[in-house]
């Protein structure tokens, strides 16, 4: 007797206790244990089959809020942790340069701008203007890395931007 090389899906298909026929070699394998027909999808059975099924368990409020809150701190905690993260990545690439501006310069060059972005030339207000440092950040705190010599910042060096515009930029140099 010749033994049969199972694939993966169907033993686990017999290990939870699924039904399935083994077609002859040479076809595309498995058929549902209802309509005989199409391939074996989840559990024994086809697509159509298995989603026509009833649910074996329906969840009553309290049981699907239980989840719903599992689901929604076990997210929160993953989005806290990228958040420190990368305010941890922040605080050292900022920490290996030098700005040698003012807030009172930085103030004026915001005011030059009427709250207009300088790139896309759309009103955005002072307020929503970000700080763009032309040299990027992170370029400048690996340069410190591999030369050890701190870049140096002055008001010519950054400009008001929109967020958008900022962000389209990224690590570029304009």
């Amino acid at each position: 007797m010749i033994p049969l090389l199972i694939p993966f899906r169907i033993k686990e298909l017999l290990i939870m206790g699924g039904s399935i026929s083994i077609s002859p070699i040479g076809s595309k394998g498995a058929f549902c244990s209802e309509c005989k027909k199409e391939p074996i999808y989840k559990a024994g059975l086809c697509v159509v089959c298995y989603y026509s099924q009833e649910p074996k368990h329906k969840l009553n409020k309290e049981e699907k809020e239980k989840i719903l809150n599992k689901i929604i701190r076990i997210c929160s905690n993953i989005n806290i942790f990228r958040e420190r993260a990368n305010s941890r990545r922040r605080k050292i690439r900022i920490s290996n340069i030098v700005e040698v501006f003012t807030d009172k310069e930085w103030l004026e060059k915001l005011q030059a701008t009427k709250g207009v972005c300088p790139d896309c030339n759309v009103w955005v207000g002072i307020a929503y203007l970000t700080i763009d440092h032309i040299y990027p950040i992170s370029k400048a705190s690996n340069d410190f890395l591999k030369t050890g010599v701190k870049r140096v910042y002055t008001i010519d060096d950054v400009r008001p931007l929109c967020l958008s515009c900022n962000c389209k930029k990224g690590v570029k140099l304009e």
